[in-house]
C-alpha cells in the first residue's frame, strides 16, 4: 500500500514505519533521517496502532485548493499571448518538468553598448 499510494505523504508515513519496524534504529534517528520531528513519527505509530493502515492515508484538511487544470491552461494561454505581444521569444512547456521554457535559443542582442556611458564600477 505504501509504494502504490497516490500521495507522497502517505508513502513517507508507511516507509518511515517500515524502517522503524525493520531496523534497529530509534524513532529519533529515523525521524532525523526523514527530516521530521520524532514526535511526528510517534504520532504516525499511534495512529497506525489505533486505526490501522487507513489511519496513515493523507487527507487534505484545508487551505487553498490545488490549482485547477482549466485555470492553468487559461493562464498558460494568457502568458503566451503576453510574451508574443511583448516581442519576447516564444515559450513551450518542458515535457519532463512541466515548466515553461524558451522554445528556441534567444537571439543575440543587436544593440551595441554605448561607449559614452561610464559605469560606476569604473570610477
Amino acid at each position: 500500500m505504501s509504494l502504490s499510494s497516490a500521495h507522497p505523504r502517505t508513502r513517507e508515513r508507511f516507509l518511515a514505519l517500515y524502517e522503524l519496524t525493520q531496523t534497529q534504529k530509534s524513532a529519533s534517528l529515523i525521524a532525523r533521517g526523514s527530516e521530521r520531528h520524532a514526535q511526528t513519527l510517534m504520532r504516525w505509530v499511534h495512529r497506525y496502532n489505533e486505526g490501522g493502515a487507513e489511519a496513515l492515508v493523507f487527507r487534505r484538511t484545508g487551505g487553498r485548493p490545488p490549482f485547477c487544470p482549466e485555470y492553468e491552461q487559461a493562464l498558460d494561454a494568457l502568458v503566451r499571448e503576453g510574451v508574443a505581444a511583448a516581442g519576447a521569444p516564444s515559450v513551450e512547456r518542458d515535457s519532463e518538468t512541466g515548466r515553461l521554457k524558451a522554445a528556441s535559443e534567444p537571439e543575440p542582442c543587436r544593440v551595441r553598448p554605448r561607449q559614452d556611458v561610464i559605469s560606476r564600477s569604473m570610477l
